[in-house]
Order: structure tokens, then C-alpha cells, then sequence
């Protein structure tokens, strides 16, 4: 599987000439600081993974998409956070349905079906599909928030466009601790 800085540096060589015509699908620098973070945990009544908190100081997730996994497309994915996390927040239709939002996940990247979120107590990231429910059928795909980025990035990197991914698909799944066979890697793969 890809290190960060190899999917960075990979990121930059395809994305960078397309600019700025095209933006949002590089690792830039964060410039999110520790007094940003406490602030967002306050708001949001919840302690975040240190490894998730690390990677909010070291990228910026404000505008960056990978494959069709949409982090924040405002610029500022804490306010994004907040505002997509927050009980009694503008949202009509929270992710999580009625009632409060559980107190241990966090709604971080969207797709097409997908939402993807994080338990902030275990540190796992899984998914579900915007037209099921949450809590019925949620499937782990990553044990930790950095092995899903770069899970992400080797998968979108490493991928045949003509298709045939299953093998890839595993591969990563595996390495990032969502199991063979993989619904989500093997969507994201094709």
C-alpha cells in the first residue's frame, strides 16, 4: 500500500498541471490549529481520535475529494463538521435520522451512495448508503483514518480504468482492516 507522502507526491504530478481549472484533489497543508480542534470537540461534545486529529493539522480537508469521496467542498472542513454533525443544527435531514446524533460518530465524507464515518471512540472508519439506514447497515472499511486515506489513494492511484480491480480491491481492504471482500473497496476500486 501507497505511504501518504507517495500518494501526496502522486496526487500533486496528476492534479497540479490542472489548476486552476481544476482544484481540490491534492493533500495540501492544513492550517488547522490544536485550538481548533479543542474548539470543534466542544462543539461537537466529542474527543476525536488522535490519529484523525493529526491528519486535520497535517492536510486540509476543506476542499479535497478523492474518487468520488467528497470531504468538504466549502473550504472549511470544521465548520463542514459542525455543521453536518451538530444536533438541532440547519440540516433537515441528518444523517443519522431522528432523535440525537450518536454521541461516538461523525458524518467526514460523502459520495454517491455513500457516507462515511468515523467512531471517535474506537477510531474506525465505516460507511453506509445514503438510502439505508445507518445503524442496520454500517460495514467497517478501515481501522484508523490514516489506512483509509491511503487506502483511498492507492486504491484511485493504483486502479485499472478498464476494470478487473477485485484483487486490488481485497488487497487494500485487507491492509486498511475492512476484510475481504469488501463492498465499499470494491465500488470504490471500480
Amino acid at each position: 500500500m501507497l505511504e501518504i507522502t507517495e500518494i501526496q507526491t502522486r496526487l500533486d504530478d496528476q492534479f497540479l498541471p490542472l489548476e486552476p481549472m481544476l482544484t481540490g484533489f491534492r493533500l495540501l497543508p492544513s492550517e488547522v490549529t490544536k485550538e481548533d480542534i479543542e474548539h470543534l470537540q466542544h462543539q461537537l461534545n466529542t474527543v476525536l481520535p488522535e490519529q484523525f486529529e493529526s491528519m486535520l493539522r497535517r492536510f486540509d480537508f476543506g476542499r479535497f475529494t478523492i474518487g468520488p469521496i467528497a470531504f468538504c467542498n466549502t473550504g472549511d472542513f470544521l465548520a463542514w463538521l459542525c455543521e453536518n454533525n451538530q444536533d438541532g443544527s440547519a440540516n433537515e435531514y441528518p444523517w443519522w435520522g431522528s432523535g440525537a446524533r450518536p454521541s461516538d460518530l461523525l458524518l467526514i465524507a460523502n459520495s454517491d451512495p455513500y457516507a462515511v464515518l468515523l467512531n471517535c471512540k474506537a477510531g474506525l472508519v465505516s460507511v453506509f448508503k445514503h438510502s439505508e439506514s445507518w445503524n442496520d447497515h454500517m460495514i467497517v472499511v478501515a481501522d484508523a483514518f490514516e489506512p483509509f486515506i491511503r487506502g483511498l489513494g492507492t486504491t484511485f492511484l493504483e486502479r485499472n480504468e478498464q476494470g478487473g480491480n477485485s484483487s486490488l480491491a481485497d488487497e487494500v481492504s485487507n491492509e486498511v482492516g475492512g476484510g475481504r471482500g469488501n463492498a465499499f473497496w470494491r465500488w470504490f476500486a471500480e
